[in-house]
């Protein structure tokens, strides 16, 4: 009972509230797949709470362990990874691009807490994010990647890195830009061409931007209610229940279902950021940095490509989109920030308020 005391409820029925909107919504247009992810939800929530009630000092112990699993991981993905749509990302029924996410947000915390930042530290920590980085993109899987450099430049912020440096490294991104372009796939070059001007393509490339932004204008202030949406029903919209389940959502409960989503996301987003501003251990602030930075840039990645704003990346929306091991990912994640937000309650972390 004295742990459920000291239990941070706001994050628990925030995550409780979304869990329910992509059970809703799954359940509204793939039946079929509902019973899985209410298993997924009920496997996760087991995560969470597992997590949850473990010390956080003791996951930090074991953080090169962690990150050594996780090249070792990802290196077996590609060696003898399940092929499905020409991408090597399973094992079995795993996806270790999404196991490692939680892995490397505790090796990287550990590391600037240990070593601080300083152009040695800065760059050993590049070379450390960019090897699991190179062997996710290259399976392929370039959405997973792109939020793994999320969190990792979040944490290279949240550590005091030198503003003058990131001038410099989006310079030498900038330049390195014709290379990058050269060794994306066709597919994927596509994408960011149509998300200049999805209408160049609408029936191929442009295709999924420009259904996407047809429901989410025609559920308008109420939606069509569930079951009735055109667009999710129809199948004009594709993969409604994954990438474009926003679109699905907004389409079916409207203008308001959209808003009550976006608030539970504001008030998860708001419970993270103040533990961390409570924590006065480097390493615990720089984890819930971390686990922020890992959700929020999935959640604006995947509500600006349904908006059409970003480009199309295969980015899920956390919580919401089904698929058990990122919703299983998620959950770990936010087990860790709740074990950090228990300690400061029963004062095992000394916090500064």
């Amino acid at each position: 009972m004295k742990k459920l005391g000291s239990f941070d409820w706001f994050i628990f029925a925030s995550v409780i509230g979304i869990l329910c909107f992509g059970l809703l919504i799954i359940r509204s247009i793939v039946p079929e797949l509902f019973g899985y992810q209410l298993t997924y939800a009920l496997l996760g929530l087991i995560f969470f709470f597992v997590f949850s009630f473990i010390d956080w000092r003791i996951y930090i112990k074991y953080s090169w362990s962690f990150y050594a699993f996780s090249i070792i991981l990802l290196c077996l993905t590609i060696l003898f990874g399940t092929i499905s749509r020409g991408a090597a990302r399973w094992i079995f029924i795993f996806q270790p691009a999404e196991i490692v996410k939680p892995f490397l947000i505790i090796f990287l915390s550990w590391f600037y807490d240990t070593f601080g930042i300083n152009t040695r530290s800065t760059l050993y920590g590049i070379v450390i994010i960019l090897v699991p980085t190179i062997l996710i993109v290259i399976q392929p899987d370039l959405g997973s990647g792109i939020i793994i450099i999320a969190f990792s430049l979040g944490l290279l912020i949240a550590s005091g890195i030198r503003i003058r440096f990131l001038l410099g490294a989006g310079l030498v991104f900038i330049a390195s830009l014709p290379l990058f372009w050269k060794i994306l796939h066709e597919y994927q070059q596509k994408r960011i061409l149509t998300f200049l001007n999805p209408f160049s393509d609408p029936l191929h490339s442009g295709y999924n931007v420009i259904q996407s932004i047809t429901a989410i204008g025609s559920g308008k202030f109420l939606g069509w209610g569930l079951g009735r949406g055109p667009q999710s029903h129809l199948r004009f919209l594709p993969e409604n229940h994954t990438d474009f389940i926003f679109a699905s959502l907004t389409e079916e409960l409207g203008f308001i279902g959209a808003l009550i989503l976006l608030f539970l996301f504001g008030v998860l987003f708001w419970r993270i950021l103040r533990i961390a501003k409570k924590s006065s251990q480097q390493a615990a602030f720089l984890i819930a940095i971390g686990v922020f930075c890992l959700i929020f840039s999935q959640f604006f990645i995947n509500i600006g490509m349904n908006l059409g704003i970003l480009p199309v990346t295969g980015i899920t929306l956390p919580l919401v989109s089904y698929g058990g091991n990122s919703l299983i990912s998620i959950l770990v994640c936010l087990g860790l920030v709740e074990s950090l937000s228990r300690f400061i309650k029963e004062n095992e972390v000394k916090y500064i308020l």
